[in-house]
């Protein structure tokens, strides 16, 4: 019998259970939940996670979210992710699954990040485009180590906003899937 977790934590579910083992001999991401928010109340978003460790202790996978937009508003999808997919496996995996077109208008947001590969908390807007023809190196990078980039994109950010929150503060949409560690897809039409 083979060890396994819940899946994202759902403790409801019985086909929510991951073989933990099988996870290293399948392929390099997989498909999770899908979830549709309504923007109308308050709600918790999911914070992209490590989900897996090896014996040493280094992070082997991830759970990302990821936030549909274009013809797909209010739609997350939880990826699992191994650390050694890249950025571009991440963009091709997902154009396949929801049937995107791998054309430079479907854009893979890395948000708090510049054209420049820089950090970039300042601008809300701030973010680095990957397309199937970027030239970014980030679009080849592991993703364990961009996985530590957004998390330190999401430390500056949270130490900005407790400098900059009053009571009428309003938090920009592109804060939050910083500080959650979140990527966007977006197909510009």
């Amino acid at each position: 019998m083979f060890p396994h977790q819940w899946w994202w934590g759902n403790m409801d579910d019985k086909d929510a259970l991951v073989d933990m083992l099988a996870l290293d001999f399948g392929p390099r991401i997989v498909a999770g939940g899908l979830t549709f928010r309504d923007y109308g109340g308050p709600g918790d978003q999911q914070c992209s996670q490590v989900f897996k460790h090896d014996e040493n202790g280094i992070a082997t996978w991830y759970v990302l979210v990821m936030e549909l937009r274009g013809g797909h508003d209010n739609v997350y999808l939880d990826l699992m992710v191994h650390a050694d997919s890249t950025m571009m496996d991440i963009l091709l995996f997902v154009c396949k699954l929801f049937g995107m077109p791998l054309i430079p208008a479907t854009i893979l947001f890395l948000w708090g990040l510049n054209e420049k590969n820089e950090v970039d908390v300042g601008d809300p807007n701030a973010s680095l485009d990957l397309t199937s023809d970027s030239t970014s190196a980030i679009t080849h990078m592991r993703f364990a180590d961009v996985f530590a980039l957004m998390q330190q994109v999401a430390e500056r950010m949270q130490e900005n906003l407790q400098q900059e929150e009053t009571v009428d503060f309003k938090h920009h949409y592109a804060w939050a899937n910083i500080i959650e560690l979140q990527l966007t897809l977006w197909l510009w039409n």
